[in-house]
């Protein structure tokens, strides 16, 4: 074999090396992307508005103010209301009497992407299941590699889904937009998608959406 073959092989096994390594170190990118870091803007102090609106400069139509581990609702124009308390896992009543159990709580399951949680309420009730982008109505089991849009029975589970800065009802790609935020929170933290979910489902103790 002459110089220019052995250079030839040199530069195919760098590239097969290359391609293993990212191949090796996609799970761990997969579960850094949807989670996003403490940098992510959807992770931090964000307002959320009712449909497909997210106009700063109309600060009557925001519903719900999430600040640090707060969060509050719109009641009348200017007044806000604190309704949740969010303290590392869980869902605090804020009106609720001290020592009472959390609203609900997060937790993770042991899917093998280490991307899916479960938000359980009070009674031990299992009300969401979310992996990346999804959110899926109760305990939902998911295969190791979920293709959500072409599995009748995961498609059907969807509860809401997020892209951009927008939550949708059911699969992004056909729903209603329910809510939108003032910061992308598609790739937000789990308990971020689960908290938004549960805010506008009217669960562990959100009034839901207005009338």
């Amino acid at each position: 074999m002459g110089i220019q073959g052995l250079t030839t092989v040199a530069a195919l096994a760098a590239v097969l090396t290359a391609g293993c390594t990212a191949t090796e170190s996609h799970d761990d990118l997969d579960l850094r992307m949807w989670g996003a870091g403490d940098d992510y803007a959807g992770n931090g102090d964000i307002e959320v508005r009712a449909g497909d609106d997210d106009d700063d400069d109309i600060p009557d139509t925001i519903i719900w103010d999430i600040l640090g581990g707060s969060v509050s609702r719109q009641t009348t124009p200017g007044v806000f209301e604190q309704r949740l308390i969010i303290a590392d896992d869980d869902f605090l009543s804020a009106t609720g009497p001290a020592g009472a159990p959390p609203m609900c709580t997060v937790v993770a399951t042991d899917h093998p992407s280490g991307n899916e949680f479960q938000l359980v309420d009070k009674y031990g009730e299992v009300v969401f299941t979310v992996w990346k982008r999804f959110v899926f109505a109760g305990d939902v089991s998911l295969p190791l590699h979920p293709h959500v849009k072409n599995n009748p029975s995961l498609h059907g589970a969807i509860a809401v889904s997020f892209k951009k800065k927008r939550i949708y009802s059911g699969g992004f790609w056909e729903g209603d937009v329910l809510a939108t935020a003032n910061e992308r929170i598609a790739r937000s933290t789990p308990e971020r998608r689960l908290l938004l979910a549960a805010l506008v489902s009217g669960e562990c103790g959100s009034d839901g959406l207005p009338h």
